[in-house]
Order: structure tokens, then sequence, then C-alpha cells
């Protein structure tokens, strides 16, 4: 990379020219991709998050009657899995990024609703055992 100031050949992590003292702009547009990443990163971690809780929140309002089919533990607890399969999915993709982006307020956000998710999921396998 060369200065734009005076010509001279700069390295490419250079902040500052060192002949002639002029800063170099590249820094800058690498700061602002990084906080565009950031911002990216918050929103895919809050949406994954939402989605979980709604799916691990809706699955109170399905009708499990059906599981009084299966008389064994196992059954039940295999119905069960398959029951939140999709909303496990979810919550696990959320509480990857949650964790990750966890020092961030909307990470904080993402992994508290995750974590609701988490328990949500596991009190319906648990009715669905116990059924």
């Amino acid at each position: 990379m060369y200065c734009s100031n005076c010509g001279n050949k700069v390295d490419e992590d250079a902040y500052v020219c060192l002949n002639c003292g002029v800063i170099l702009k590249k820094r800058e547009n690498k700061v602002k991709s990084k906080k565009n990443n950031i911002k990216l990163f918050n929103v895919v971690t809050l949406v994954f998050s939402i989605i979980s809780f709604i799916l691990s929140f809706s699955l109170f309002f399905y009708d499990i009657s059906e599981v009084g089919m299966y008389t064994k533990t196992y059954e039940r607890i295999i119905y069960g899995l398959g029951f939140v399969s999709t909303t496990m999915f979810f919550t696990i993709i959320s509480l990857i990024f949650a964790l990750v982006n966890k020092k961030s307020n909307i990470g904080k956000i993402g992994l508290g609703l995750t974590l609701i998710s988490v328990f949500l999921i596991l009190t319906e396998i648990f009715v669905i055992v116990i059924y």
C-alpha cells in the first residue's frame, strides 16, 4: 500500500505514514466494517432467540393427548423429543449465538430468551413423560 499524500510505500496495517505523518484512511474502514458485523451478529442472535422463545412457548398450546397411547417411558421420551425437535434446533442455534455474543446487551437479552426456551422445552418433555 502507498501513502496518498507522499507516495511512500507503507505497511498494510499502518495507521500513520512514517514518511510524512499523514493518517491513513484504511484503518477507519476496518473499524466500520467490524461494527457492521457486530450489529448484524446482534440482529441474528436476537432473531434466533425470539424464534426459539415463540416456538417453545407455543408448544404449551398443542394437544398432546395422543401421548397416552405410549405406555413405556422411553417411548414417551422419544415422542417428546420428536415433538420439540424443531424448537430444540432453534434453541441450540440461538444458545450458540447468545453465548458467543454474551458481552453485548442484545446478547444478554438473547441469552435470557434462550434460557427461558430451554426451561419451557424441558418442562414440556417432563409433562409428556409424566402424562
